[in-house]
């Protein structure tokens, strides 16, 4: 429909500009410290430096593995048991037994093989051991599997090395059978994806904007190159929106992709490959059909779709800028031993603040002007920042190596927490949004005070390895209460607050 002129930016730059160049150079940072992580310190790595340790190590002739029932194994089913016999000097009641198996110069798989709520094992100079080996995408794998023996929680012994061979034929036959029943799930669900998509341009089509100038949403200014020039020659404050700013952000994002296509050495077979893709496939629609929801119950001003695929887009970028700095502060944190700590204190203010960033760029366009459009924005950054998330999860729990702990991976992640990151950031939307709606012309500051709830709703759910350490019922706590809180309960909370602000603004119109 035809566009009307006359909707002014509200934004000015000046001190809003410093405040958004300061959050640049910390995505700046950020990107930095995210392209050391991922694609440089590997390269001086040389691989895991335990098993650097356990080949190295002298083995001891009074701890050893004295039988395997086979060398060479036909596996049909993944993770695949291996059971080990092992000869030990006179075992001490804090001793404890570990199984791990190289492969590659990385230490795949690992066991404890003492169980004391078992039985006391002190005096023990023979130990049974069952070891599970999980399916890594090479058709033969060759494993050096080692025992370990730990007093005091110091290596006393290592096993001499015992070689083992897989071959994954067998079970790569279980996969592909498997694979075919996920495909006709995945093509569903995107098919589904592909009927909102049209069900959004339909309605997009016939939606009338205010515009600040003639053909800001037209065509040319999305395809002709020219145009899309002239369109920021205008203004800056346009690039926002436009193939220019997704091309960078979809740059970061594939960098990120490309980094965990070798992480999971897709290219090793043609199981490895499809099972990228299905991880993605599965990882995309639980949040793009959530955006949808959302963009759909702002019935009385729905944004232009360029608005949400830009802000989807800045969502998924934010996420291969958070990755570095959350991977070197849980190096650093885990040094000390305080690990767990990454997760409830680091990743909310880090994920925040990139996921924000993308709001306080977003404020300085005339299109956002209230709160509706501030939930909007944030909880459509959020679902962005969930895809690509997800997709890492997925591919680090291969599709071919547990199947069951594959499906419950994808029902934790995209059911049981789908629109936690959408909830958290639309708080930061919301307030930016609330201030813009008063004509604040500092509106972008409001970004620290929505970033405040923002962070502690996410430490909440974040929380839950704290409650499990601290707590005998931290897990069912967290799942019973904390989830139907701060996942499902804010994204009711925010659907409300969202149909509530455009039915007042509708009421206060018509007054």
């Amino acid at each position: 429909m035809p566009q009307e002129t006359g909707k002014k930016w509200q934004t000015p730059l000046g001190l809003n500009l410093v405040l958004l160049g300061a959050l640049a150079l910390f995505c700046a940072l950020a990107l930095c410290v995210s392209a050391v992580t991922l694609f440089i310190l590997p390269l001086f790595e040389g691989g895991d430096g335990t098993a650097a340790e356990l080949r190295n190590a002298i083995p001891d002739s009074s701890f050893y593995i004295s039988s395997v029932p086979e060398r060479t194994i036909s596996a049909s089913d993944s993770p695949h048991n291996v059971s080990f016999s092992l000869r030990t000097p006179p075992l001490r009641e804090e001793d404890s037994i570990v199984l791990a198996a190289v492969s590659g110069g990385r230490v795949t798989d690992s066991a404890e093989c003492l169980d004391n709520s078992e039985g006391n094992y002190t005096g023990f100079t023979n130990v049974e051991c069952g070891f599970p080996i999980q399916y890594g995408y090479a058709p033969q794998n060759d494993y050096q599997a080692y025992a370990i023996l730990k007093r005091n929680g110091r290596w006393e012994s290592v096993s001499a090395p015992v070689s083992l061979l897989i071959g994954w034929t067998g079970y790569e036959s279980a996969f592909w059978g498997m694979f075919a029943i996920l495909a006709v799930i995945a093509a569903g669900g995107l098919g589904l994806c592909a009927l909102v998509m049209a069900g959004m341009a339909f309605f997009a089509k016939r939606i009338r904007h205010q515009v600040e100038y003639a053909d800001e949403y037209s065509i040319s200014t999305l395809l002709n190159p020219a145009a899309v020039l002239r369109l920021v020659a205008k203004d800056p404050r346009s690039f926002v929106m436009t193939p220019i700013f997704w091309g960078f952000q979809g740059l970061g994002i594939l960098l990120l992709l490309a980094y965990l296509f070798l992480q999971a050495q897709a290219w090793m077979s043609a199981g490895a490959f499809a099972s990228f893709l299905m991880s993605g496939a599965f990882a995309f629609v639980v949040p793009f059909l959530l955006a949808a929801l959302v963009w759909f119950l702002e019935y009385k001003e729905r944004e232009p779709i360029r608005v949400i695929v830009s802000l989807f887009l800045w969502g998924g970028f934010s996420c291969m800028l958070a990755i570095g700095l959350n991977s070197t502060a849980d190096s650093l944190l885990s040094a000390i031993s305080l690990g767990a700590l990454t997760a409830f204190l680091v990743a909310p203010l880090v994920e925040e603040t990139m996921k924000g960033t993308g709001l306080v760029l977003m404020s300085f366009h005339h299109e956002y002007d209230d709160v509706a459009d501030g939930i909007v924005y944030g909880f459509v950054i959020g679902m962005g920042f969930a895809f690509v998330e997800n997709w890492l999860y997925f591919m680090k729990t291969p599709l071919g190596g547990d199947p069951l702990a594959w499906a419950g991976l994808w029902f934790l992640r995209s059911i049981v927490f789908a629109a936690n990151h959408g909830v958290f950031t639309a708080f930061t939307g919301a307030v930016i949004g609330f201030l813009k709606s008063r004509n604040f012309k500092y509106a972008p500051f409001g970004f620290f005070a929505g970033v405040v709830p923002a962070m502690l709703l996410h430490a909440m759910h974040n929380s839950g390895e704290v409650w499990q350490a601290v707590c005998p019922f931290g897990g069912a706590l967290y799942l019973l209460v904390l989830v139907p809180l701060f996942d499902y309960g804010g994204l009711v909370l925010v659907m409300a607050a969202l149909i509530g602000w455009v039915v007042f603004v509708q009421k206060r119109d018509a007054n």
